[in-house]
């Protein structure tokens, strides 16, 4: 697992702050990539997952975990977690103020062999239990057998959050207490497979610069170019 603590003090600004026109790229403030084993990620019997050393989307370590797939009738439609990261699991950085830290997106990497494509579903409890928590059905469809990146808004006006089960949206992100990845079946719909993996790899939290901070750092290479003439 990688954390950015501070891009200035490890002198990560440069990647931090890429700037094209007037545009501000994010930030990665988490990182978890799984190069040092699951890390605490367990599956959704709070069971552990397998640790993968190569493979993943960018040829590097992911996590993995083998289940069945059985839709219920419940009438918000079958959400199937498949990953969970709670009390501990990446030394407890994507737990806390998400808005605090000025978080814009939730990010990751995910891959199953389902016989068919998959909706992504996340579940991002309130501090200090499992509820209430956010739901998020994330638009982009996963196909069988490739690596897709997810990206999820966080966003109160994000149409992809489908409830805040009895919570609002302030409370929950001020107080993340663990993420719940998985699928999502529609209400009334039907399927069931069996031993399907499901992978996760590098699950980030990414803020933007601020542009205050951004002309800064443009300012500060003008005048490192200046003092380099002077020199």
């Amino acid at each position: 697992m990688a954390k950015i603590k501070s891009l200035f003090s490890t002198g990560l600004v440069a990647s931090a702050l890429l700037v094209l026109g007037n545009q501000a790229y994010a930030a990665t403030v988490v990182l978890e990539n799984f190069e040092n084993g699951a890390n605490g990620w367990t599956n959704s019997s709070r069971t552990g997952v397998s640790a993968i050393a190569s493979g993943g989307h960018d040829n590097g370590a992911y996590i993995r975990t083998v289940n069945d797939l059985a839709t219920n009738s419940s009438a918000f439609g079958s959400a199937l977690i498949q990953f969970r990261c709670a009390d501990g699991c990446s030394d407890n950085d994507f737990q806390g103020d998400w808005l605090g830290q000025g978080v814009v997106a939730l990010n990751f990497w995910f891959r199953h062999d389902a016989a068919v494509t998959l909706q992504p579903y996340i579940r991002t409890p309130r501090l200090p239990g499992n509820s209430p928590a956010a739901s998020a059905i994330i638009d982009t469809a996963v196909a069988p057998n490739e690596w897709t990146r997810l990206v999820l808004e966080i966003d109160p006006n994000n149409p992809e959050f489908s409830s805040f089960g009895g919570g609002n949206y302030e409370d929950i992100f001020s107080a993340v207490s663990r993420l719940q990845p998985g699928v999502i079946f529609g209400v009334g719909e039907s399927y069931s497979e069996a031993n399907v993996t499901f992978d996760i790899d590098d699950v980030s939290l990414t803020t933007v610069p601020i542009p205050a901070a951004v002309w800064l750092f443009g300012s500060g290479l003008g005048l490192l170019g200046w003092m380099r003439r002077k020199a």
